[in-house]
Protein backbone atom coordinates (compact mmCIF):
# COMPACT_ATOMS: atom_id res chain seq x y z
CA UNK A 1 0.00 0.00 0.00
CA UNK A 2 2.89 2.38 1.01
CA UNK A 3 4.80 1.93 -2.48
CA UNK A 4 1.60 2.28 -4.75
CA UNK A 5 0.75 5.49 -2.46
CA UNK A 6 4.20 6.77 -3.70
CA UNK A 7 3.64 5.72 -6.98
CA UNK A 8 0.82 7.64 -7.56
CA UNK A 9 2.34 10.72 -6.02
CA UNK A 10 5.26 10.33 -7.80
CA UNK A 11 3.63 10.06 -11.32
CA UNK A 12 2.62 13.90 -11.85
CA UNK A 13 5.01 15.90 -9.76
CA UNK A 14 6.19 14.19 -7.01
CA UNK A 15 4.39 16.15 -4.81
CA UNK A 16 4.86 14.81 -0.70
CA UNK A 17 1.80 16.57 -0.10
CA UNK A 18 -0.29 14.57 -2.54
CA UNK A 19 1.05 11.51 -0.95
CA UNK A 20 0.03 12.77 2.54
CA UNK A 21 -3.74 13.26 0.83
CA UNK A 22 -3.74 9.92 -0.65
CA UNK A 23 -2.60 8.24 2.71
CA UNK A 24 -5.13 10.46 4.87
CA UNK A 25 -7.91 9.54 2.11
CA UNK A 26 -7.25 6.04 1.37
CA UNK A 27 -7.26 5.86 5.41
CA UNK A 28 -11.02 7.31 5.70
CA UNK A 29 -12.30 5.47 2.82
CA UNK A 30 -11.20 1.84 4.42
CA UNK A 31 -12.91 3.43 7.98
CA UNK A 32 -16.41 4.05 6.17
CA UNK A 33 -15.99 1.14 5.05
CA UNK A 34 -15.17 -0.82 8.38
CA UNK A 35 -11.73 -2.35 7.38
CA UNK A 36 -9.39 -2.00 9.69
CA UNK A 37 -6.44 -2.49 6.83
CA UNK A 38 -6.37 -0.27 3.94
CA UNK A 39 -5.06 -1.53 0.88
CA UNK A 40 -4.37 -0.80 -3.01
CA UNK A 41 -8.03 -0.35 -3.55
CA UNK A 42 -8.39 2.47 -1.00
CA UNK A 43 -5.27 4.37 -2.30
CA UNK A 44 -6.80 4.03 -5.77
CA UNK A 45 -10.27 4.78 -4.45
CA UNK A 46 -8.27 8.09 -2.82
CA UNK A 47 -6.33 8.78 -5.86
CA UNK A 48 -9.81 9.88 -7.57
CA UNK A 49 -10.99 12.11 -4.51
CA UNK A 50 -7.20 13.91 -4.26
CA UNK A 51 -7.32 14.37 -8.11
CA UNK A 52 -11.12 16.16 -7.30
CA UNK A 53 -9.62 18.51 -4.12
CA UNK A 54 -6.57 19.90 -5.86
CA UNK A 55 -9.14 20.67 -8.77
CA UNK A 56 -11.09 22.63 -6.25
CA UNK A 57 -8.64 24.34 -5.24
CA UNK A 58 -6.68 25.54 -8.38
CA UNK A 59 -10.34 27.03 -9.51
CA UNK A 60 -11.48 28.54 -6.11
CA UNK A 61 -12.04 31.92 -6.43
CA UNK A 62 -12.52 31.85 -10.07
CA UNK A 63 -15.93 33.16 -11.45
CA UNK A 64 -19.03 31.83 -12.58
CA UNK A 65 -18.04 32.28 -16.49
CA UNK A 66 -14.40 30.91 -15.71
CA UNK A 67 -15.59 27.27 -14.53
CA UNK A 68 -18.78 27.56 -17.20
CA UNK A 69 -15.88 27.84 -19.62
CA UNK A 70 -14.17 24.94 -18.10
CA UNK A 71 -17.26 22.79 -18.28
CA UNK A 72 -17.70 23.83 -21.43
CA UNK A 73 -14.37 21.84 -22.43
CA UNK A 74 -15.55 18.78 -20.29
CA UNK A 75 -18.90 18.21 -22.07
CA UNK A 76 -16.76 18.54 -25.50
CA UNK A 77 -14.24 16.38 -24.36
CA UNK A 78 -17.05 14.01 -23.20
CA UNK A 79 -19.05 14.15 -26.29
CA UNK A 80 -15.38 14.14 -28.66
CA UNK A 81 -13.75 11.14 -27.12
CA UNK A 82 -11.42 10.93 -30.31
CA UNK A 83 -10.05 14.75 -29.56
CA UNK A 84 -7.90 16.20 -27.22
CA UNK A 85 -7.77 19.47 -28.12
CA UNK A 86 -10.50 22.15 -29.11
CA UNK A 87 -10.28 25.20 -30.66
CA UNK A 88 -11.35 28.58 -28.90
CA UNK A 89 -14.59 29.17 -31.27
CA UNK A 90 -15.88 25.32 -30.02
CA UNK A 91 -15.34 26.04 -26.64
CA UNK A 92 -17.25 29.51 -26.52
CA UNK A 93 -19.80 27.83 -28.52
CA UNK A 94 -20.59 25.44 -25.96
CA UNK A 95 -19.62 27.67 -23.31
CA UNK A 96 -22.77 29.92 -24.38
CA UNK A 97 -24.89 27.25 -23.56
CA UNK A 98 -23.41 26.30 -20.70
CA UNK A 99 -23.67 29.70 -19.24
CA UNK A 100 -27.51 29.91 -21.04
CA UNK A 101 -28.58 27.01 -19.05
CA UNK A 102 -27.22 28.26 -15.74
CA UNK A 103 -28.79 31.76 -16.36
CA UNK A 104 -25.67 33.42 -16.44
CA UNK A 105 -24.93 36.02 -19.25
CA UNK A 106 -22.45 34.49 -21.54
CA UNK A 107 -19.41 36.49 -22.28
CA UNK A 108 -18.07 37.62 -25.37
CA UNK A 109 -15.28 35.53 -26.78
CA UNK A 110 -12.40 37.89 -26.03
CA UNK A 111 -13.27 37.70 -22.53
CA UNK A 112 -13.56 34.05 -22.78
CA UNK A 113 -10.19 33.89 -25.00
CA UNK A 114 -8.94 35.91 -21.14
CA UNK A 115 -10.45 33.57 -18.97
CA UNK A 116 -9.17 30.39 -20.97
CA UNK A 117 -5.47 31.64 -20.85
CA UNK A 118 -5.78 32.11 -16.79
CA UNK A 119 -6.61 28.52 -17.06
CA UNK A 120 -3.19 27.61 -18.82
CA UNK A 121 -1.46 29.86 -16.08
CA UNK A 122 -3.21 27.95 -13.11
CA UNK A 123 -1.64 24.71 -14.65
CA UNK A 124 -5.62 23.38 -15.25
CA UNK A 125 -5.19 23.74 -19.28
CA UNK A 126 -3.00 23.36 -22.14
CA UNK A 127 -3.09 25.25 -24.82
CA UNK A 128 -1.27 25.72 -28.49
CA UNK A 129 -0.83 27.88 -31.54
CA UNK A 130 -1.68 26.40 -35.16
CA UNK A 131 -1.88 27.65 -38.35
CA UNK A 132 -3.59 26.55 -41.34
CA UNK A 133 -3.21 28.23 -44.26
CA UNK A 134 -5.92 30.02 -45.38
CA UNK A 135 -8.27 29.15 -42.25
CA UNK A 136 -5.68 31.46 -40.34
CA UNK A 137 -4.30 31.08 -36.73
CA UNK A 138 -5.75 29.61 -33.87
CA UNK A 139 -5.26 28.59 -30.34
CA UNK A 140 -6.77 24.76 -28.96
CA UNK A 141 -7.14 23.85 -24.99
CA UNK A 142 -6.77 20.50 -23.67
CA UNK A 143 -7.66 19.81 -20.36
CA UNK A 144 -4.64 18.96 -18.36
CA UNK A 145 -6.45 16.58 -15.40
CA UNK A 146 -8.74 13.76 -15.89
CA UNK A 147 -12.08 15.09 -17.51
CA UNK A 148 -14.21 13.29 -14.96
CA UNK A 149 -12.18 14.65 -12.26
CA UNK A 150 -12.76 17.90 -13.47
CA UNK A 151 -15.99 17.51 -13.97
CA UNK A 152 -16.88 16.41 -10.55
CA UNK A 153 -14.76 19.23 -9.15
CA UNK A 154 -16.39 21.89 -10.78
CA UNK A 155 -19.73 20.21 -9.83
CA UNK A 156 -18.82 19.70 -6.33
CA UNK A 157 -17.38 23.51 -6.04
CA UNK A 158 -20.13 25.45 -7.75
CA UNK A 159 -23.48 24.72 -6.94
CA UNK A 160 -24.94 26.35 -10.18
CA UNK A 161 -23.10 23.78 -12.34
CA UNK A 162 -25.31 21.25 -10.48
CA UNK A 163 -27.98 21.17 -12.52
CA UNK A 164 -26.07 20.38 -15.43
CA UNK A 165 -24.94 16.99 -13.81
CA UNK A 166 -26.12 14.86 -16.53
CA UNK A 167 -24.57 16.43 -19.34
Amino acid sequence: MILTTAELAAEEHGDARRAVRLFRNAGEIADEEGDEIVTANHVFEADELVEVELFIEMVKGTPLSGKSLLFALTRLDRNNPEKEWFRTSEIHEVYQTVARDVEVEPKGYNRALELLNKHVTTGVLESKKKERGDQGKFRSYSLQGDVESTRTGLINSTPELQTLMGW
